[in-house]
């Protein structure tokens, strides 16, 4: 018995330590970009993702158009000690060197470790203190009003610290579609960043100027400003110009519920199909919708709730603005009151609005953005393209075999499901 115990004990140490050994290495840069002056020394670095756990050579190339040697000189040998996890690579302009000519470094193979994410690093050769700027965004949605913020990083890639205050110009860029003044305003009618001292970012305020026609997209750029500023990965800006209706949408929102629960229910009554509410979507709250710019925008839906059964992560597009009948808010025998919609389309939404049938269409779906008697910002999405399989089904096999080309005869019944904004 004692020995199948030791041999119980050996084979799970083996097992645990098989287990670290399968661990995945990295070696990787520090940063991606990097700028070399007459000013100082550079020291690019090199990231082990653990201690090393002997002595290690980590062989680099030097390409790009500066020339080893005569634009500047660099360690020739690269190791990382015993329990160490960064090594240096020390650059010093050379004699000869020559403004604007770049050095690519390159990590070659190291045994035990695989490529991390920066196995490039690219370093620009400038005899003037260098900045490099990043606009905080890539793409963004002005709704009401949008801050646009830049940001600068110093000659090695670190986080700037200026001695004096940095104008750094833009421009709105020829290619876009807005216009200055007609559907957008710059507060202070600003005209550059201003950097303060201590400081490494600085923004401006746009506005959005009611009445005008959603969807023109605004770009935000650096001019050249020869060899002091480089641009970063974010070189530029893109904004769509939205409007409140429309870009409010965009944003984290946390499921509440299926709103229009007790008309759907004295619909199914009224068609005599009152086992039809079985299955309704009425658990919303375990789901979060994210709706964000991006350079084909993204919806993403997350959470075990009733709208993952119809929402699928995807991109949208906006198409209209389009007015839609809310019969379940009808008082009396008046007409039904009416709200305006922002009208997306979906690439990928689920039809059958269920867990377990699946059929993937590109849909439209209707958003509005209002505030509820909670003073909370409620975001409904109005569902009318659907096929449904686990509620509504007779009614909706009613209709579909009346006009079998109609793929989505319940328009007039749609699903409202509503969600609150997620505020930080």
């Amino acid at each position: 018995m004692t020995k199948i115990k030791i041999l119980l004990g050996v084979l799970l140490l083996f097992s645990l330590f098989s287990c670290e050994d399968d661990a995945v290495e990295t070696v990787s840069f520090g940063n991606e970009n990097y700028v070399l002056t007459a000013e100082a020394e550079l020291d690019v670095i090199i990231n082990l993702s653990s201690p090393a756990s002997a002595n290690i050579s980590i062989p680099v190339t030097y390409g790009g158009t500066a020339v080893l040697n005569e634009d500047f000189t660099a360690t020739e040998t690269v190791s990382v000690a015993q329990g160490e996890s960064t090594a240096t690579i020390s650059l010093v302009l050379g004699d000869l060197y020559e403004t604007g000519k770049t050095i690519e470094i390159s990590l070659g193979d190291v045994e035990g470790y695989t490529p991390g994410d920066i196995v490039t690093a690219t370093v620009v050769i400038t005899p003037k203190e260098q900045y490099i700027y990043n606009f905080e965004k890539a793409y963004d949605i002005l709704a009401n009003s949008l801050e646009v913020t830049i940001s600068l990083l110093d000659n090695k890639g670190q986080t700037a610290n200026p001695s004096s205050p940095i104008t750094i110009p833009f421009e709105i860029a020829a290619e876009s579609t807005a216009t200055l003044g007609t559907q957008f305003s710059i507060d202070g009618d600003a005209t550059s960043f201003i950097v303060e001292t201590g400081e490494n970012s600085a923004s401006i305020t746009l506005k959005y100027i009611e009445d005008t026609l959603p969807g023109d997209e605004l770009i935000i750029a650096i001019p050249d400003m020869g060899e002091q500023f480089i641009a970063g990965s974010i070189d530029k800006m893109v904004i769509r110009v939205y409007g409140f209706s429309i870009g409010a949408i965009y944003g984290q929102w946390q499921g509440v519920s299926l709103s229009n629960q007790s008309y759907m229910t004295e619909t199914a009554i009224m068609y005599g199909a009152p086992t039809d509410t079985v299955g309704l979507p009425t658990n919303i709250s375990d789901n979060t919708l994210t709706i964000s710019a991006a350079e084909a925008d993204l919806l993403e839906i997350t959470g075990s709730g009733d709208a993952a059964n119809y929402f699928r992560n995807t991109t949208i597009e906006y198409q209209e603005t389009r007015t839609f009948t809310y019969a379940e808010e009808r008082e009396g025998w008046g007409p039904p009151p009416t709200h305006d919609l922002a009208v997306f389309a979906l690439t990928s939404a689920n039809i059958n609005f269920s867990a377990t049938n699946e059929n993937l269409q590109t849909v439209e779906v209707g958003f509005r953005v209002f505030t509820n008697d909670e003073d909370e910002e409620i975001l409904e999405a109005t569902i009318y393209q659907y096929a449904p399989t686990d509620f509504y089904k007779t009614i909706y096999d009613m209709w579909f075999s009346m006009d079998d080309t109609n793929l989505y005869p319940l328009g007039d019944d749609p699903v409202r499901l509503q969600f609150k904004r997620v505020t930080e």
